[in-house]
């Protein structure tokens, strides 16, 4: 074996100890710490949007119900419903009878 030889070798190996070191060194210290933050990071986002659709379905949910108290009020306009003047048009001045007519009933 001539010296060219062993030197080469003994290079090579030095770098396959030196890259499996530092491979394990990162593994080891660098990978967890890294995991450790994007888990962080994760569950912020995941608050973050779970945040984001809780406020949008309460705004959805308000909407939504301001446009569904006028179902009835639509349906009432196209069929006098007398439920619904029952159930939906009190006069605050005569007690418990229904108010008949105004601008939605138009004289029921």
């Amino acid at each position: 074996m001539s010296i060219s030889f062993k030197v080469t070798t003994a290079i090579i190996c030095m770098a396959l100890l030196l890259g499996l070191s530092m491979y394990g060194l990162q593994r080891l210290l660098v990978f967890a710490e890294f995991k450790q933050l994007e888990d962080q990071y994760a569950r912020l986002n995941v608050d973050r949007v779970s945040n984001r659709f809780s406020v949008e379905l309460a705004r959805i949910d308000a909407t939504v119900y301001d446009w569904s108290a006028w179902d009835d009020t639509y349906a009432f306009a196209e069929n006098r419903n007398t439920a619904y003047v029952e159930s939906n048009l009190y006069s605050e001045n005569s007690g418990d009878e229904p108010r008949r007519g105004g601008p939605i009933g138009h004289g029921v």
